[in-house]
């Protein structure tokens, strides 16, 4: 069983835990560590990766880590300024592979105002790759193949932007490529990475002043539905408002008749 366990998603707080049958680990820790400790057993956390140091991304660990017993990774930017014990730091650099437990993860750059990693990350018992990309204010210039599950940001919708006289900073860094994905970036990224292969698109961090979200996920699916390239997907716009923990099951148990 391969599940993922959504605690946050959206400019408030980001909180994942990816979880098989022997390893948990956390992406990124940006909500309050008593929603976390309430909704998860930490002990059995077996690492905490963070994608960069924004507060909706990290803000959780500063309580937390007196409860977890795992190391905790990210880039230099981000480790050094951890309030977590030097014991549990590891830092990673771009490009780097590292496993924890039964994953093997690899880091790679997103573009953004402050050192930022995405992260591929294979589950090693089922061979489910994920594709983690969260604040990313320009797609990447990688190629991914064979993903069965993206997770990735859609922030905001261009056309909110053509019906405004003004726009305020968070908007104006936005289209500067230093902010994050619109849901227009987001669906081309998909149509250049996406295959035959992918069964979930899971869009994250959408803006929590858009109560439409689900709207995303339709965008979406109408623009890759006909693509010759894709076979069966689901697409999933993950709440920016929801209190309650989502889980959702990537790859069930086989049965062994």
């Amino acid at each position: 069983m391969l599940t993922l366990k959504v605690l946050g998603s959206s400019s408030k707080g980001n909180c994942y835990v990816l979880e098989n049958n022997d390893t948990s680990i956390m992406l990124d820790c940006g909500v309050d560590h008593k929603k976390i400790i309430e909704n998860i057993d930490i002990k059995k956390i077996n690492g905490i990766v963070i994608s960069h140091c924004h507060q909706d991304h990290c803000k959780g660990i500063k309580k937390l880590k007196d409860y977890i017993n795992c190391k905790v990774y990210s880039n230099k930017e981000t480790i050094d300024i951890l309030p977590i014990l030097e014991t549990q730091k590891v830092e990673i650099k771009c490009g780097e592979i590292f496993d924890i437990g039964s994953f093997s993860i690899i880091s790679f750059h997103v573009e953004h105002d402050v050192e930022n990693f995405g992260y591929l990350i294979k589950d090693n018992l089922s061979g489910h790759k994920l594709v983690y990309i969260t604040d990313c204010g320009t797609i990447p210039n990688i190629q991914f193949k064979d993903i069965d599950t993206f997770l990735i940001e859609s922030n905001y919708d261009q056309r909110w932007y053509s019906y405004k006289e003004e726009l305020d900073v968070k908007e104006i860094r936005n289209l500067s490529g230093k902010g994050h994905l619109s849901v227009q970036e987001t669906t081309e990224f998909l149509k250049d990475n996406a295959n035959y292969n992918t069964k979930f698109i899971i869009l994250g961090h959408i803006s929590s002043g858009y109560k439409e979200y689900f709207e995303m996920k339709d965008y979406v699916y109408e623009e890759l539905k006909d693509d010759e390239n894709l076979d069966c997907f689901l697409v999933m716009s993950l709440n920016p408002n929801q209190e309650e923990i989502e889980e959702i099951i990537l790859k069930g148990d086989v049965k062994l008749w």
